[in-house]
């Protein structure tokens, strides 16, 4: 995610993904194994760095093991404080996630989920799972309470398969700049746009002149 400038301050946490469709139920296995494995890390990060200031990414499938571990560390060490928490295309039946909020919100200072319309293996997990994902526009997100949701229908599709917006758009990765670095809220970026209590719409910076 060049575009964040996150280079040199964060962990990535690389679960044994094989990496294909034919594999997803396999990737399903391998993530409810690793998902204890996160929760370990992330108390470990909160008790080394202090309260408040670790930020919990994940995307895909791997965000479904982020809120299942999140929700595991709030079981366990419910006393532990995440800065933001964010899931980009997150893979996982929009109702559980509903569910497993409220134990989940505490323990987070913010959480922000992106959406979008045109997300291939999302909307194929759709039809696989037979319920609705996090990740796909659309759903009731008024539910969702102390959720910031961002919806980037309205962006370019940079990649062919419209699920890998975080690293081809310059215009995600700029937002998750002024999220993760500026430590700006929804109401406070640039280039988003109400369109509900808790929803905004990402659009294209516009060019000047000189652009």
């Amino acid at each position: 995610m060049e575009n964040a400038r996150l280079e040199g301050r964060f962990l990535w946490f690389s679960w044994p993904s094989d990496g294909s469709l034919a594999s997803y139920t396999h990737d399903e296995a391998d993530l409810y194994w690793s998902v204890p494995d996160i929760a370990d890390a992330i108390i470990d990060l909160e008790d080394r760095f202090g309260g408040g200031v670790v930020d919990v990414l994940g995307h895909s499938l791997g965000a479904r093991g982020v809120v299942l571990a999140l929700y595991d560390v709030a079981s366990r060490a419910p006393e532990t404080r995440i800065d933001e928490v964010v899931l980009l295309a997150p893979d996982m039946d929009f109702g559980i996630f509903q569910r497993m909020l409220p134990r989940i919100r505490p323990i987070a200072e913010n959480i922000t989920v992106y959406v979008t319309t045109g997300d291939r293996p999302l909307a194929l997990s759709a039809q696989l799972h037979g319920y609705p994902r996090l990740g796909e526009a659309g759903n009731d997100i008024e539910t969702l309470e102390g959720v910031e949701v961002i919806d980037v229908s309205d962006l370019p599709a940079n990649s062919p398969t419209g699920h890998l917006y975080h690293i081809y758009s310059p215009a995600v990765g700029d937002d998750l700049d002024q999220l993760l670095n500026e430590g700006l809220h929804a109401t406070e970026r640039r280039n988003l746009y109400p369109v509900g209590a808790n929803a905004w719409r990402l659009r294209q910076p516009r060019r000047t002149p000189d652009e």
